[in-house]
């Protein structure tokens, strides 16, 4: 008679949102799937007491909910919530309603009446919110902060909390007091995460296991050019070094944190995305970790293991696959366990479709085959998939799934649960594979992270920074503490997901915040060191970030440079780049900018920014700078350095540029196009930058530049209009 174990394994992860140097944080994401994914798979775990699992906390993950727990830094969403909606600008509301209908409508939006009836008044589509910000009532919006948060409480959490009952059973109309109650709910529940994981591993009924620091892909740290093994001939980026040392970092740091948070090291790593590779094994066992686990086409190009699958998508020959196995280098010695793909892409992505009872059926009877078919023995099955972004598609984010899934297991038929390490501790690998294939749990490759010009050039970005950190080593000009600073922020920008948005395989509504997030943190190392990032690092990455609106000059303009709107017509036919319009869902800076207004003569480029109101209280009056930094056709700092109304204006290497430039109710400079080396015909891109006490405090645009041709003699004829 077969013996078979089912290893699950949760996989809890988000991208490292917050940005260290400048303490903020745009994305709610960590937050939300606190109070909802992770307290609630804790739950459903601690109500089944007899169900065994394996979660896989990624550490730059836990850091982040233990300091929202701590209060040591809020997201964005969560400090808008905050806010008395009578205290709102029109700019707020649109934030609010471009952003908290971000979840599923048909599980989340439409449990709750009210919430369903916000959304039909702000309109399906997003850019309805501008139509309808002004529409919205001080309760309306109040509402609309409350349910959104509401959503994301956990069903389990609810039906323990009177509170939360009482908040979900009156619907509408509800006061700061009770806003202002579920968002330290939230802060609290947050707090109870990680205690509850400790718990149950602490009782022996789950074991707690890592990933890589920052969720590297260490394959590509390791030797980018193992992309090679499943697609020969991809280009290799134009600068790349082998980075096994960060590789190294990553895991090892991971392994110290973890225990240090857990009580204990963990004995076993889900690599980020399952990506393996032969050359990483030595630094993984070096950590102490004695398991790794990946995906099932990995053991199948890994070779010797033949994984087809016949009628139900069942595997032909389970005595081969359902084993764990061994892999060996440099000494060092590592046991693998492959993921079952049919019963882990099941639970994510097919069992939301259809009744609880066919998805627990269906599982039943794919391990009863796996007994029919296999010899006497024991059998692993490894189902391991996202713990988090899965449930909001099951109507009851899931809790009817698992509550059956678990029950099954608990009955140890056709299946018992187990941990990977107990299994292995029971059983350990007899068989050893001569080479672990280098690829991920997606397609044996590492196509999403290396495969397209885009992801390439975020490579570059990359390893042209760390090459200017080392330099900066070398060097010895800054302390110790500085130096680790940086590298933290490089380790940060190796992380998988800013990669894995690049590219048209895959996109988000956030592709702009997550090209932005990963640009930043590559200039944090510039900025932390006392350099100028480079003026790549402005350049969006992802070409889906060529959506920045603005208006083309349509003529020759004259303009007094004297800091105030002398007539209306003095600026007609600039081109305007409206900056609140387009300062992005995810981040809210100063906003001192309103607008940007930009054009030229045949001799000079001029530009004037309005301001959204006093900004004067809000600059260092000995130490603030106005700057038009072009990126094309060639880098050109403009810095003009504040004195009383007038401005000087430098380059960004301290030489005289011939020009004007007055900040007053408004900020007017001109530059002459010989001055700058700019000739009829080229395109030139720029943003304005205001600093101030040392730190750039506001930027337009955040993310695109605003672009233009410089003139001829024939622009103004070639773009009239009758």
């Amino acid at each position: 008679m077969s013996d078979v174990a089912l290893a699950l394994v949760w996989h809890f992860h988000q991208p490292y949102y917050a940005d260290d140097v400048s303490g903020s944080l745009s994305l709610p994401w960590v937050r939300l799937h606190g109070v909802k994914d992770y307290l609630g798979m804790g739950l459903m775990l601690e109500r089944h007491p007899g169900m065994h699992a394996t979660v896989n906390f990624v550490p730059s993950l836990v850091k982040q909910i233990e300091d929202l727990a701590a209060g040591r830094i809020e997201d964005a969403f969560f400090v808008i919530s905050k806010r008395d909606p009578a205290s709102l600008d029109t700019e707020d509301k649109a934030y609010i309603l471009a952003n908290f209908f971000a979840l599923n409508w048909n599980s989340m939006v439409r449990r709750y009446p009210r919430y369903e009836s916000l959304l039909e008044l702000r309109g399906h589509i997003v850019k309805d919110a501008r139509v309808n910000r002004r529409s919205m009532s001080e309760q309306e919006l109040r509402d609309l902060q409350l349910l959104f948060n509401l959503a994301w409480m956990h069903p389990l959490d609810v039906e323990r909390d009177q509170f939360l009952r009482e908040l979900g059973e009156k619907g509408r109309n509800f006061t700061e007091e009770e806003k202002h109650g579920l968002l330290e709910l939230h802060v609290q529940r947050l707090g109870e995460v990680i205690p509850l994981y400790r718990r149950l591993a602490e009782r022996g009924q789950i074991e707690l296991t890592t990933t890589p620091y920052y969720h590297p892909i260490l394959p590509l740290l390791v030797n980018w050019d193992s992309v090679h093994e499943a697609m020969p001939g991809t280009p290799m980026p134009g600068t790349w070094d082998a980075a096994a040392e960060d590789a190294s970092e990553q895991v090892r740091r991971a392994v110290e944190y973890h225990a240090e948070v857990f009580g204990r090291p963990p004995r076993g790593m889900w690599p980020a995305e399952g990506s393996v590779s032969q050359e990483m094994i030595p630094l993984v066992a070096d950590a102490g970790l004695k398991w790794l686990a990946t995906d099932e086409d990995i053991l199948s190009a890994s070779g010797g293991h033949w994984c087809g699958r016949g009628g139900h998508r069942k595997m032909q020959e389970p005595d081969e696959f359902y084993q764990p196995f061994y892999v060996e280098e440099g000494g060092r010695k590592l046991s693998v366990v492959f993921r079952d793909r049919y019963i882990s892409d099941a639970i994510g992505f097919e069992y939301q479709r259809i009744p609880v009872a066919g998805a627990v059926d269906d599982i039943n009877g794919y391990l009863r085959a796996i007994t029919r078919q296999g010899r006497a023995g024991h059998h692993l099955v490894p189902v391991i998939l996202d713990g988090e972004n899965v449930w909001e598609y099951f109507p009851d984010q899931g809790v009817a799934f698992l509550d059956a899934f678990y029950s099954m297991l608990e009955s140890g038929k056709p299946a018992r649960s187990t941990t990977v390490s107990d299994y292995l501790a029971e059983h350990p690998p007899r068989e050893r594979l001569e080479r672990l294939f280098a690829g991920s749990w997606i397609g044996a490759n590492f196509a999403i992270w290396a495969g397209h010009d885009e992801d390439r050039r975020g490579w570059e970005r990359l390893f042209e920074t760390r090459r200017h950190l080392q330099s900066v080593e070398k060097e010895g000009r800054v302390d110790a503490g500085t130096l680790s600073r940086a590298w933290e922020e490089l380790y940060i920008a190796e992380g998988s997901d800013w990669f894995w948005w690049y590219g048209d395989d895959k996109s988000s509504e956030y592709d702009l915040e997550f090209d932005r997030l990963f640009r930043q943190h590559l200039k944090n190392v510039y900025i932390l060191l006392g350099d100028e990032p480079p003026w790549l690092l402005n350049e969006p990455i992802a070409s889906g970030a060529q959506r920045i609106l603005f208006s083309e000059p349509t003529g020759f303009i004259s303009v007094k440079v004297d800091g105030k709107v002398t007539s209306f017509f003095e600026w007609l036919g600039a081109g305007v780049y409206n900056a609140l319009e387009n300062r992005g869902a995810m981040v809210r800076g100063q906003d001192i900018i309103k607008e940007v207004h930009f054009g030229f003569d045949l001799e000079r480029f001029v530009l004037r920014v309005d301001f959204v109101k006093d900004y004067r209280h809000l600059l260092d009056e000995e130490n603030s700078q106005f700057i038009l930094e072009f990126v094309k056709p060639h880098p050109l700092t403009i810095k003009g350095a504040r004195g009383s109304t007038v401005t000087i204006i430098e380059s960004e290497h301290g030489e005289h540029i011939a020009g004007e430039a007055i900040l007053g109710d408004i900020f007017e400079i001109s530059v002459p196009f010989h001055e700058m080396g700019f000739k009829p015909g080229m395109e030139a891109s720029f943003y304005v930058i205001i600093r101030s006490g040392g730190r750039e405090i506001e930027k337009a645009p955040l993310v695109t530049p605003i672009s233009f041709v410089v003139p001829d003699e024939l622009y103004e004829e070639e773009r009239w209009t009758l």
